[in-house]
C-alpha cells in the first residue's frame, strides 16, 4: 500500500505559518504599543515571540527553502525570506545549510550545527552527560534563543567575514 502524501507543505503548512507569525507578531504589538509594561508579562511575550521566531526559522523557512514548502518556486522563495524577518539572512542561511550543512551533515568537526550548549547533545558522538536524559525536557527553554543566537552569532560573524573576504579582494584589485 503506497502512502500518498504529499511532499508539499499545503493547507496545514499555510496555518502553520500564520500561527508562527501570529506568536512573533501578537507579542510584539503589544510589547511596542506600551499596553504591556510589568515585567512578567512583558518576558512572557518575549518567550512567545521567541517560539514564533524559532518556529518561522525552523519550520517556515527552512521548507521554503528545500523548494517543499509550496509546489510554487515564486512562492518558495518569498516565504524563504521569512529567515529575514526574524533578523536571519535568507541568503547567507541557504548557502550555510544547503551546500555547507547538506555536504557535511552531523559529521563531527565539519557540521557546526551539532554543537549547541552543553546542556544539549546533538549527536551520538559527543560525550553523554547526566544532563542530556533530561533534555526532551528543558531543549524547549533554548528554542526561543535560537534565533538570537543565529542572528549575533552565526550571521554576524558570516556577514563580517565576507564583507572583510569583499573588502580586501576590491582593494587587491586597485
Amino acid at each position: 500500500m503506497e502512502n500518498v502524501i504529499s511532499k508539499k507543505g499545503g493547507r496545514k503548512m499555510v496555518m502553520k505559518t500564520i500561527e508562527m507569525v501570529l506568536m512573533l507578531g501578537i507579542p510584539y504589538t503589544f510589547m511596542i504599543s506600551g499596553l504591556v509594561t510589568a515585567a512578567l508579562p512583558f518576558i512572557g511575550l518575549w518567550f512567545m515571540m521567541g517560539l514564533g521566531a524559532a518556529g518561522i526559522g525552523s519550520s517556515v523557512m527552512h521548507d521554503a527553502n528545500h523548494g517543499s514548502y509550496s509546489s510554487s518556486n515564486r512562492v518558495n522563495r518569498i516565504i524563504s525570506f521569512s529567515m529575514d524577518l526574524v533578523g536571519g539572512n535568507a541568503l547567507i542561511w541557504r548557502l550555510q545549510h544547503n551546500v555547507l550543512y547538506h555536504t557535511y551533515t552531523n559529521v563531527q568537526g565539519a557540521d557546526e550545527d551539532i554543537y549547541g550548549p552543553l546542556v544539549l547533545r546533538f549527536s551520538p558522538n559527543q560525550e553523554h552527560k547526566f544532563i542530556h536524559r533530561f533534555q526532551h525536557l528543558h531543549a524547549w527553554l533554548f528554542y526561543p534563543l535560537m534565533s538570537l543566537v543565529k542572528v549575533i552569532y552565526t550571521d554576524l560573524l558570516s556577514t563580517s567575514v565576507l564583507c572583510f573576504l569583499f573588502s580586501v579582494s576590491c582593494f587587491l584589485l586597485k
